[in-house]
């Protein structure tokens, strides 16, 4: 897993991730909550497109906050519990911890800066949305 770090040299990476986040929802035609925590899984940014049911604002927080906390996809989880891997009861009794794909993990030149949280589609597209933005900072990494 990345190294976490507390500063950040600026925070140009979270507008390409948002603006790629929402190019994505456009294209998808569905509203989203997105929330970024940062390498301590606290809350950077939160943002609900006015189409976005009210219940995605607190799932798109725990999802960031379940990602940035373990370094993993919160898709991963979701399928460990279905494989029943690991003890889900354990698990599900930690507050914030929500096994709901959307929620990705954000590193740059091998630091953990947090992770993205996102909510307001079917699951597949939550997944989809999250991925694609974390992805696209692949190219910012490179550049930075």
């Amino acid at each position: 897993m990345p190294e976490p770090v507390g500063e950040y040299p600026d925070y140009d990476w979270l507008s390409v991730l948002i603006d790629v986040a929402k190019a994505e929802a456009r294209d998808l035609g569905v509203a989203f909550s997105f929330a970024v925590v940062d390498s301590r899984a606290d809350l950077l940014y939160f943002e609900r497109q006015p189409e976005a049911p009210l219940y995605t604002c607190p799932l798109s927080q725990d999802k960031a906050y379940t990602a940035g906390r373990t370094g993993r996809s919160t898709a991963d989880w979701s399928g460990m519990f279905q494989d029943d891997l690991i003890v889900s009861r354990d698990l599900m009794a930690l507050e914030r911890f929500v096994p709901l794909p959307g929620g990705e993990p954000i590193s740059l030149q091998g630091r953990c800066l947090g992770a993205l949280g996102v909510s307001g589609g079917t699951w597949r597209q939550d997944v989809a949305v999250a991925r694609s933005a974390v992805a696209s900072l692949r190219n910012f990494d490179q550049q930075v």
